[in-house]
């Protein structure tokens, strides 16, 4: 028999506490199963912030409601893995997930060097294409690394007052001016 913490409000989460053998004559009490979730590592849990389930975390299923991030703070492209049925691991790198997401869902991407447009931003088409569907920009490093983009925006057809056309998009950068900086846009 297994005794746990349970918290029927927010639905059938247990926290393990001990477990209990009744097939003796005396009840035995084992206080520290194993799985059992201590308060030393609960807090070491929650004060981890950079690997707050270890280096590797395994999950059926992943659902993410608002924001999917991935970053390598070497400034590198993270990789993706991904295993297929015969067990081999195809690895890219996460700055080929747009691509790779426009070639499957059949859209086409355009790659677009340009210079910040600041706050006031600045509209950019797309010549070729009839439709803008979605836009990444990241700053770009030429020379040396001067300046600041600040916070980037994007603004499209139907959506900012400065786009006319459904194959323009507009850039806001909230400080300087000028920076060179990249465009991957997925279109049609």
């Amino acid at each position: 028999m297994v005794v746990a913490n349970k918290r029927m409000s927010e639905g059938e989460n247990q926290l393990l506490m001990a477990s209990v053998n009744l097939r003796e004559t005396e009840p035995e009490i084992n206080a520290y199963p194993d799985g059992k979730v201590y308060s030393k590592d609960i807090a070491k849990h929650v004060t981890d912030k950079e690997n707050p389930h270890g280096r590797r975390l395994y999950q059926d299923e992943l659902v993410v409601t608002e924001r999917l991030v991935l970053r390598n703070m070497l400034g590198e492209s993270p990789i993706i893995e991904v295993i297929g049925v015969d067990g081999d691991p195809v690895e890219f790198p996460a700055s080929a997930l747009p691509g790779a997401v426009a070639a499957l869902s059949g859209r086409a991407v355009e790659v677009i060097d340009f210079e910040s447009f600041g706050a006031e931003g600045g509209v950019i088409k797309v010549p070729g294409r009839s439709k803008i569907f979605n836009v990444t920009i990241t700053r770009r490093v030429v020379g040396s690394f001067e300046g600041e983009a600040g916070e980037i925006a994007v603004g499209y057809f139907g959506e900012d007052d400065k786009v006319d056309e459904g194959n323009e998009f507009a850039v806001y950068n909230a400080t300087d001016e000028g920076l060179p900086m990249r465009a991957m846009v997925m279109c049609g």
